[in-house]
């Protein structure tokens, strides 16, 4: 994964809001680094950094930076992917990475020319891909435990974003455009030498040669989607263009104690689960539902879920409450 700590000093992504009222211009995003399952681990690591993530004018008509995360957490439970971040958007990367290996492990079985040269032929390329992850039965269904819905619309989908950066209408994203088209430039010469030549025979090759190019078709998307994730999508956008982009077939939210008593009801009906938690969820707000039966129904999700992405949400809940929260919930996943 390519997130390795930066800054977002531009009027995009969450570093939008109330940019133009703001004294402060920027916020920061922090590296991402795998953590072995163990208590010491996870603690040392699960800490408050000094740089702010989330800059917003409140209601008071008062400035508010708060802080993130040190670091982000990736985690491995027996093939459970857990992913644990400060502001929500990140989990628009973070389910489409876990789908994009998915899909790449399940290609090892394709015929790479013919994929390769309908993937170059494509003027729709997000679509070609989330063809394949219908046809492999990829898509997963959300269960998205908030205190808000997240379901606003972003202005692009991530195609349209796609489209618009290689118009060059993202002069501040300047920097990343070379690699990009370093690897689809890689991908074309390819598929173009390979056209070229009428007598060449796929069965001699090594294998090594074809998942090398594939490795620098999803390098590509790999890009695209971090740069949409960060410097288009926000805190309220991400699960629609999620939907749309055929990372998961549909969302159902958690924000009522009348959603809880319904999830099981929810949950034998799919057979793929993606486990969205927002610690805002355990709000001052949200103390009107118990804390055990909020646990208790989380737990029973990621019983059947093969990705979990949890959000700290700076901005909504102080860090220390979210993080009593947190060890509780991490208690119960076995992870300490």
């Amino acid at each position: 994964m390519i997130y390795k700590g930066f800054y977002i000093n531009e009027m995009l992504g969450n570093n939008g809001f109330s940019y133009n009222m703001r004294k402060n211009k920027s916020i920061y995003v922090p590296p991402l680094i795998d953590v072995y399952v163990n208590k010491n681990n996870v603690l040392n690591e699960l800490k408050l950094s000094d740089k702010v993530a989330f800059s917003e004018i409140d209601e008071n008509k008062e400035e508010m930076n708060v802080f993130g995360l040190k670091n982000f957490l990736h985690i491995d439970k027996n093939g459970k992917q857990i992913y644990i971040f400060d502001n929500h958007n990140h989990c628009f990367y973070f389910v489409a990475y876990t789908i994009f290996e998915k899909l790449k492990k399940m290609l090892d079985e394709e015929n790479y020319i013919e994929f390769i040269n309908s993937y170059i032929n494509k003027n729709e390329k997000i679509a070609y891909l989330t063809e394949k992850i219908a046809q492999y039965n990829l898509k997963n269904m959300m269960i998205h435990f908030d205190q808000h819905k997240d379901m606003r619309v972003p202005k692009y989908s991530l195609q349209e974003f796609l489209n618009v950066f290689l118009l060059n209408e993202y002069d501040c994203l300047e920097k990343y455009r070379l690699d990009i088209e370093r690897n689809f430039k890689n991908i074309s010469n390819f598929v173009e030498n390979i056209s070229l030549n009428e007598n060449y025979d796929i069965s001699k090759n090594d294998d090594t040669l074809f998942k090398n190019i594939i490795d620098d078709i999803f390098s590509y998307y790999d890009k695209i989607t971090f740069l949409y994730t960060n410097y288009h999508l926000n805190v309220g956008n991400f699960i629609v263009p999620l939907i749309n982009g055929g990372f998961i077939e549909d969302v159902t939210i958690v924000d009522s104690l009348y959603s809880i008593d319904n999830i099981s009801k929810e949950l034998y009906n799919y057979n793929s689960i993606v486990l969205d938690i927002d610690l805002d969820f355990f709000s001052k707000d949200m103390d009107y539902i118990d804390d055990e039966l909020k646990i208790d129904a989380i737990t029973k999700c990621y019983e059947r879920a093969d990705v979990v992405t949890i959000c700290t949400s700076p901005y909504f809940i102080e860090f220390e409450r979210a993080e009593k929260y947190l060890y509780k919930i991490l208690e119960r996943f076995d992870i300490f």
